[in-house]
């Protein structure tokens, strides 16, 4: 047993020299080590700037790197994939307009919900006043000091303003679905949706959004 822990320690320091000797080639952050170009790869133990473990011996999932809620980039499902809910209606903007809320959901649980969903989901870009002037418009448009612009893009919507309070639910809905009026237009012309917004009908189910269409409305006053 003593035998095959000096064994095993040997090696681990084996793997060390290695690491410290060709720390030009190793990342670090991931513990990936490339000797002599391309000629081998080795899973090194790695040292990560955040998280509970100093250094890190194993690769493991819940070490790799993961990007919190809304962070870019977002990974969004393949377009043909079919969600567990089943696939989505197709509907001409005339056939969203007339859509109302669902009568079988109870209009209370239903703003609630929606209100857990729109922090989930929405406030990052409209705000918690629903006003457009989430922390988003700090960062699109946004002007450097040698004048140059980046980040170019439309600002977030104001849902309390006169143009979407007179909105139906059923546009507000196809909005939530589509991607914003610049993804609904797209979408009715056969043109991939390219909105600043994401179109939400591959994230939420159509419950879901409608939550959202049932706080909103409450807090428009309508």
């Amino acid at each position: 047993m003593t035998n095959y822990l000096g064994k095993r320690y040997t090696f681990l320091l084996f793997l060390f020299s290695i690491l410290l000797l060709t720390a030009c080639a190793a990342n670090i952050k991931t513990g990936e080590l490339n000797i002599l170009g391309e000629t081998a790869t080795l899973d090194m133990p790695a040292v990560p700037r955040s998280g509970s473990h100093a250094i890190v011996i194993f690769s493991e999932m819940h070490y790799q790197p993961s990007y919190k809620s809304q962070e870019i980039p977002r990974i969004m499902p393949n377009p043909e994939a079919v969600p567990m809910n089943g696939k989505e209606i197709n509907r001409t903007p005339e056939e969203y307009k007339s859509l109302t809320i669902p009568s079988e959901y109870d209009d209370d649980e239903l703003s609630s919900q929606g209100a857990l969903l729109y922090a989930e989901n929405c406030v990052y870009c409209h705000g918690e006043q629903l006003d457009g002037n989430g922390k988003y418009r700090n960062y699109v448009n946004k002007k450097l000091d040698d004048g140059k612009v980046i980040n170019k893009g439309a600002y977030p919507a104001n849902l309390l303003s006169d143009k979407t309070v007179q909105s139906t639910s059923g546009e507000i809905f196809a909005f939530i679905s589509k991607g914003s009026r610049t993804g609904l237009a797209q979408y009715s012309n056969d043109l991939p949706i390219a909105s600043g917004m994401l179109p939400y009908d591959s994230i939420l189910t159509e419950e879901e959004r409608w939550a959202l269409v049932s706080y909103i409305r409450r807090i428009q006053g309508r």
